[in-house]
């Protein structure tokens, strides 16, 4: 059985288990409904009240103890999804799941995605660390104060570690690579060429002229397989892929009432649990209602008593693929335009349940890091560049847009968004409507981006351009 049907094999048996068991607990590790509990991490009195469908409600003087009140519902609710998201992120799911687990690891490990929230964490705000710090306070307040862990920790025999204030910016990015496409496309599509030639893959992929340039797929037969088969690893422990989606706004000129109308239709995939967590949350200046991510602060499609807003993928082509060529005498080496380079290369041990550790070399070149070889033992492999995975803030540009009192507003937080690209459709009580593209995409040269490049020949990955 291929180790990602395996994978869904395990976390589907888990799932079944873990409702079996939940009903035969009978609700004893749900989390209190009422009553005081008093805290660690928290020097203001908060209150989080449910309402019929459940959904949280929480006040707070302060704007940290309201996002400090959002971390300890979402842990409440959704305890063991955060775990499992913050494990796939940081590649981490085979000390749970077994060697099964491994190549979804191993990829999430050489993109890095650790080190580059760590920097993400260093160059954000004060303000946005600090609100960072006490969501995570929140997280941990839950933990220590639930009467039993959620069944599926007792069902995989993980347990929840702390958390802290990188591990939201962590989960962050792992969204975005999600939601960031093509560089499995290229590979598909390098194949798709190989196999029929530039002329008929054009009639097969309506996005690839025939006069389009083309890699050499022979020179990595299968690669497409692994890599992929690596990544849905990762997505079966519940993190989203791109899809269709649609929203819309209406010029308050336009309806009735004199207000706008707006609606939002993300197509993620369904899911138990939803990639959703629906919360309220008030403080001194936010005062938030909308869906949340499980494990990051704030929301990404709302409303606060100004403005609206919708979310839905963007889509565009934010990633390419190099083919790298690694020189046989020195294996560090790889072959540019300027002559052999050295790559950067680091040694992570990976735990495995059940198995002995195993110590992996990762590898970054001048395009990105190295997601694997082009072939067992060859000397090619393909590396990825993708502005989801470039240094930048990414928290901040979201708390502004919660706190936006118009769409002026809201625009001006959203042309700050890195990386992947969203769509974000808003309005507000004036009756405004706007709409941006938010992200940055590279800017490539004609015919650029369809299918891996080859980095021996390559000036360089492309700069990359705001998305407006």
């Amino acid at each position: 059985m291929p180790a990602i049907a395996q994978l869904r094999s395990l976390t589907g048996l888990a799932a079944g288990a873990m409702r079996a068991l939940a009903i035969a607990k009978s609700g004893r590790a749900n989390p209190p409904m009422s009553g005081r509990l008093r805290v660690d991490g928290l020097d203001e009195r908060i209150t989080v009240t449910r309402d019929r469908f459940g959904i949280p409600h929480v006040d707070a003087p302060t704007d940290l103890g309201a996002v400090f009140g959002q971390g300890f519902a979402q842990a409440h609710d959704r305890l063991f999804q955060l775990e499992l998201f913050r494990r796939a992120a940081s590649g981490r799911l085979a000390e749970v799941f077994g060697p099964r687990a491994l190549d979804a690891d191993r990829f999430a490990r050489r993109l890095g995605l650790d080190a580059l929230s760590r920097g993400d964490l260093e160059s954000t705000s004060t303000e946005s660390r600090e609100l960072l710090e006490a969501f995570a306070n929140g997280v941990n307040a839950a933990i220590a104060t639930l009467p039993a862990l959620p069944p599926e920790f007792s069902i995989t025999g993980a347990g929840p570690e702390p958390w802290r204030p990188e591990h939201s910016l962590l989960i962050g990015r792992l969204l975005m690579l999600g939601f960031s496409p093509n560089w499995d496309a290229e590979l598909q599509r390098d194949r798709l060429v190989t196999a029929l030639g530039p002329e008929r893959a054009a009639l097969v992929d309506v996005t690839y002229p025939p006069d389009a340039p083309t890699a050499t797929g022979e020179a990595y037969e299968g690669t497409a397989e692994r890599l992929l088969s690596a990544y849905d690893g990762i997505e079966a422990a519940g993190v989203p892929a791109g899809g269709a989606s649609n929203a819309w706004a209406l010029n308050g000129s336009r309806t009735r009432t004199g207000a706008p109308l707006l609606a939002c239709d993300p197509h993620v995939r369904a899911g138990v649990p939803s990639l959703f967590h629906v919360v309220h949350f008030r403080g001194d200046d936010l005062d938030v209602i909308g869906a949340s991510v499980p494990g990051v602060p704030g929301v990404v499609i709302g409303h606060n008593r100004d403005v609206a807003w919708g979310m839905t993928a963007g889509l565009a082509d934010v990633s390419d693929c190099y083919i790298e060529e690694f020189d046989p005498a020195d294996p560090d080496r790889y072959r540019t335009p300027d002559g052999w380079e050295r790559a950067r290369t680091r040694v992570e041990r990976l735990n495995v349940r059940g198995g002995a550790p195993v110590d992996e070399v990762m590898v970054e070149t001048r395009h990105g890091p190295v997601l694997g070889p082009a072939l067992p033992d060859e000397t090619r492999a393909i590396a990825l560049r993708s502005t989801a995975i470039e240094p930048g803030e990414t928290f901040g540009p979201l708390l502004d847009a919660n706190r936006a009192r118009d769409v002026a507003g809201l625009d001006a937080a959203l042309a700050r968004w890195p990386g992947a690209t969203f769509n974000f459709v808003f309005a507000d009580r004036a009756g405004a409507i706007g709409y941006r593209l938010a992200g940055s995409i590279p800017h490539r040269a004609e015919g650029e981006g369809l299918v891996p490049q080859i980095g021996a020949t390559s000036p360089g990955p492309p700069e990359p351009l705001t998305a407006d």
